[in-house]
């Protein structure tokens, strides 16, 4: 790679913070339709709370992946109890007490894959939220270091 070529760092970040700005535009709509309606009161009250802070708070800052996890944990919270039924997952047929654990996955509800499919777009913004956030840290860290403040 040629000097040319190589980019400065304000062009690296605002590639890190396209992304985030993409992802997140429909995002409270994502919420609203793919994850409420599959979510019991409560969870579905700690989602409301995931949305209002997205269409209130537009800059992007450490809450983000936060509250974006936060939205991730109802949905598993949601899943985790409905995702097994307690049968035996072997390895190529083996018979319980052979060493293998008894745990079998039931199949998912329509609803129930619904919420789990939901789940990909919040995780990509959260972890490209992360990752403009690291970078914009790591660029304060460097400047502070190399005392240029």
């Amino acid at each position: 790679m040629n000097a040319r070529s190589a980019k400065n760092l304000m062009e690296q970040q605002v590639d890190l913070v396209r992304p985030v700005l993409e992802l997140r535009t429909g995002m409270s709509q994502h919420l609203i339709q793919q994850v409420l309606p599959h979510l019991d009161p409560a969870g579905q009250e700690v989602v409301r709370e995931v949305i209002e802070y997205l269409d209130e708070e537009t800059d992007i800052e450490e809450n983000l992946p936060y509250f974006l996890d936060v939205a991730l944990g109802e949905i598993r919270r949601t899943l985790a109890p409905k995702a097994y039924d307690g049968g035996f997952a072997g390895s190529g047929g083996c018979r319980p007490g052979d060493g293998d654990s008894f745990v079998s996955y039931r199949q998912l509800t329509p609803e129930e894959e619904v919420l789990r499919e939901a789940m990909q777009p919040i995780g990509v913004l959260m972890g490209a939220a992360r990752r403009a956030l690291y970078h914009a840290e790591a660029v304060r860290q460097s400047i502070r270091l190399l005392g240029m403040e």
